[in-house]
Order: structure tokens, then C-alpha cells, then sequence
């Protein structure tokens, strides 16, 4: 048949990791619904500048995209109905150079919202210039990496999870 990869989401452009391809039609829209049914379990790891002020916890926020600056805009509460609430689980786990390792498991799939709200809390994520960080990485990407994913397989029903265990951090 004709070749067919289709992207089912998306990672910001500076951001590395893992990412899910459907190799058809019919796979790309069983996959496009679990993500949008919030049926995928997603893991990120990153490095950031601060602590915050517990070593564990969840951010609950509110976010504004601005098409403008391609930011998002954070808000402690809803400001009216465009904003849209994220939450985000969160726990250090420890250090990498001066920099703490913060595991992330985002509850909502917001753009860029793990960088923003980690901003907001004053913690921004190394690297990540455009939401305060005061340092640049190497290969100028941010220290931000998308390390897990676990769904049910639309098909199989088997449980699939991929993992990534070494993430070598270019700091």
C-alpha cells in the first residue's frame, strides 16, 4: 500500500525525546483520540535553575497562549473563558551538575506548559531563554526531555510503555 507516517503529537521545538508515529490512517485516529481522551501517560524529566518551594507536589494553574510572542501566560486563577487549567505533577529527584532533576508528569497537555508554570514558580528549566532561564545549554535545546509513555494499544488492548533510562544532558 502507500507509505504512511502520521504524527499523532507534538513536542515543542527545543524540547527532545520521545515521540509516537502511526504508520496508518486508521492507527493515526485510534492514537489521536487516546491523547485527546487524556488516555496517554506521559513522563518528562528536566533540569531547572531553582528549587521550588516543596520537593514534591502539583501545580495547578491557568494558561494563555499569546500568538503574539508565542509565550503562554500564567495565572494563578481563571481569568476569564480562554484561559485553560493545567496541572502538572511534579517530584526532585535530584542533581545534575548545580542543577536539580525534576521528574514531570503533565495531567493536561497545554502548550508549553510544563516550561511555563515551572517559570512562574521560579524554577525555569535550563536553557529555556524564552521563559527566564539565565543560562543556555550546549546545543542550544533546553534541558527538558520527554522520557515515558504508557497507553492501552488501541488494537490490542495490551498495555504498551516506553522508557527512556539514560538522558544525557548537554549542560
Amino acid at each position: 500500500g502507500d507509505v504512511f507516517l502520521g504524527t499523532v503529537h507534538r513536542l515543542d521545538r527545543p524540547v527532545g525525546g520521545l515521540m509516537v508515529f502511526a504508520r496508518t490512517s486508521k492507527a493515526l485516529e485510534r492514537l489521536n483520540k487516546l491523547f485527546a481522551t487524556k488516555s496517554v501517560k506521559k513522563e518528562y524529566v528536566a533540569l531547572i535553575q531553582n528549587e521550588p518551594s516543596s520537593g514534591s507536589g502539583t501545580l495547578f494553574h491557568w494558561l494563555l497562549k499569546n500568538p503574539k510572542s508565542n509565550k503562554v501566560d500564567v495565572s494563578l486563577t481563571q481569568i476569564d473563558g480562554q484561559w485553560k487549567q493545567a496541572v502538572t505533577n511534579y517530584k526532585i529527584t535530584g542533581s545534575f551538575k548545580k542543577y536539580l532533576k525534576v521528574e514531570l508528569e503533565p495531567v493536561t497537555g497545554r502548550s508549553h506548559q510544563l516550561r511555563a508554570q515551572l517559570s512562574f514558580i521560579k524554577c525555569p528549566i535550563v536553557g529555556d531563554l524564552k521563559y527566564g532561564s539565565k543560562t543556555k545549554c550546549m546545543d542550544e535545546n533546553i534541558a527538558l526531555k520527554c522520557v515515558g509513555l504508557s497507553f492501552v494499544h488501541p488494537v490490542t488492548k495490551e498495555d504498551f510503555s516506553v522508557k527512556i533510562e539514560n538522558i544525557e544532558w548537554n549542560v
